[in-house]
């Protein structure tokens, strides 16, 4: 059965921080949410998790109402960003420590605690305390006390924050391959795009306590639901260049071109054209392609394979992401090209339309 958030709505000091959200997270299903700090993320995670009530609204499990149950009750296990271990207990401790509260057997918990070390890889460091430890092996033992409890939900509040971005990359990973072993429904909170487009399963965008779009990180990032979410994932970020619908003619009119699209709006509506980084053609030359203007190069920056080349376009710094086999100078013109196919288009309100 589907865990299921209905209508939450959460204040602080009169400011709201949830509004009415509402979604459904499948059986064994790796959701993440993704928004900026302060958008309520952590917060909704918090209340499912029973850390904090909501104004409003209830939190649905296999037909159990949560709401209505002490946190120690839920069947949730949750791994926090600054890990939460005991720094006087040993590793074994640290694992072991919600089954003693819960009076298991010491020949169970033995077992137990030493399968569960054996699965994160921590075997042979259940003698060390946490000062011992490096960062990731800290969140293995955080993943560890956490598992022991046999939860149904996992929530994970920005787990690998604290990590170098080597070890991030590892751990990301190994997360994922986690989940995919306990076969349980997983929550990961982030403000990182990339964590959130390779790990979720889905991805839910919040920003100012309201959801923005549910979808997988291919839909998020191809069918943005606005210009919001079209920003705040992709890096280096989507263009977005301001133009005028003509309905009588079928054309949007940027300051310099004229593009044909059937659209359903009004004459002279105001609109917005995105148009990702490597999608954006530079060139000396005249191309088959949808004209957008000229451009001077205003700086390059060498990624390896690939360069981010910034230009100025009409006073406004815009961004190409462009192969390293082709070379640009900075100071230069050149004429600004994409595809039709390429171009998402949002209405005056900033919603996608097409």
């Amino acid at each position: 059965m589907p865990l299921e958030i209905i209508n939450i709505s959460k204040s602080f000091n009169n400011r709201q921080i949830l509004k009415n959200i509402s979604l459904s997270i499948m059986d064994n299903e790796f959701v993440v949410f993704l928004g900026p700090s302060g958008c309520g993320k952590t917060t909704l995670l918090r209340i499912i998790a029973g850390l904090e009530k909501p104004d409003s609204g209830e939190i649905r499990f296999n037909d159990t109402i949560l709401s209505n149950l002490e946190p120690k009750d839920r069947s949730i296990g949750m791994v926090f960003q600054n890990y939460a271990l005991y720094p006087h207990l040993t590793v074994y401790d640290n694992i072991a420590f919600p089954l003693k509260v819960n009076k298991l057997g010491k020949k169970e918990i033995d077992k137990k605690v030493r399968d569960i070390a054996q699965f994160i890889g921590l075997n042979e460091y259940l003698n060390h305390k946490p000062k011992q430890l490096s960062g990731g092996q800290k969140q293995r033992v955080a993943l560890g006390r956490a598992i022991s409890r046999n939860p149904k939900i996992f929530l994970f509040d920005e787990p690998l924050s604290n990590l170098d971005a080597k070890l991030r990359s590892a751990m990301r990973f190994e997360l994922y391959q986690l989940h995919k072993k306990l076969n349980t429904t997983s929550i990961y909170v982030t403000h990182d795009q990339v964590e959130a487009m390779t790990m979720g399963d889905r991805i839910v965008v919040i920003n100012n306590g309201e959801i923005q779009q549910i979808a997988t990180p291919m839909e998020i990032y191809e069918r943005p639901a606005n210009t919001y979410v079209a920003s705040f994932i992709g890096n280096p970020q989507i263009n977005f260049f301001e133009g005028i619908y003509n309905k009588n003619k079928g054309f949007v009119e940027l300051n310099h071109s004229s593009i044909e699209f059937n659209l359903n709006l009004k004459n002279q509506e105001k609109i917005t054209l995105g148009i990702r980084p490597e999608n954006i053609i530079l060139s000396e030359d005249t191309l088959d392609l949808i004209y957008l203007g000229n451009a001077v190069i205003q700086s390059i920056e060498y990624l390896g394979n690939e360069s981010v080349i910034n230009f100025d376009y009409d006073g406004e710094l815009k961004t190409s992401l462009i192969s390293n086999k082709n070379s640009f100078t900075i100071g230069k013109a050149y004429k600004v090209y994409t595809s039709k196919s390429k171009i998402l288009i949002f209405d005056h309100n900033d919603q996608l339309i097409g």
